[in-house]
């Protein structure tokens, strides 16, 4: 039997971004999107789906990425999450971490490089 495909909720501000992600990953995992910080918290607190993974930019309008980061590992203590920003490098990384992210990523990347993170961590 073929191994069920992880859900990964990606959150970013950047519409376009989020097209080529879900793009880039879709044969990979589940993909669900969000626009913000509190779009995402919703569709967890929903519960309909149980997530695996959330890829997540550390800037967003309103709550940001490690704010979201916290809150939903309160909700979800197994989620993985992966950080992302355009913004900061040097900061970036010890931000994400200090979140408990299992990744970091800055921007831009290269999608095979996202997927090669995705694939090793879920």
């Amino acid at each position: 039997m073929k191994p069920a495909r992880p859900t990964l909720l990606v959150v970013d501000d950047d519409r376009l971004l989020r097209w080529a992600i879900r793009q880039a990953l879709g044969g990979q995992a589940r993909i669900r999107l969000a626009g913000t910080g509190e779009q995402a918290l919703d569709l967890i607190r929903r519960g309909k789906r149980k997530f695996d993974g959330a890829l997540v930019d550390v800037r967003l309008p309103g709550m940001d990425g490690l704010e979201f980061a916290r809150r939903a590992k309160e909700l979800l203590p197994d989620l993985k999450v992966f950080m992302m920003t355009a913004f900061d490098p040097a900061a970036a990384p010890r931000q994400a971490f200090a979140v408990r992210a299992e990744g970091y990523l800055p921007k831009p990347f290269e999608m095979s490089t996202l997927r090669d993170m995705i694939a090793s961590h879920l």
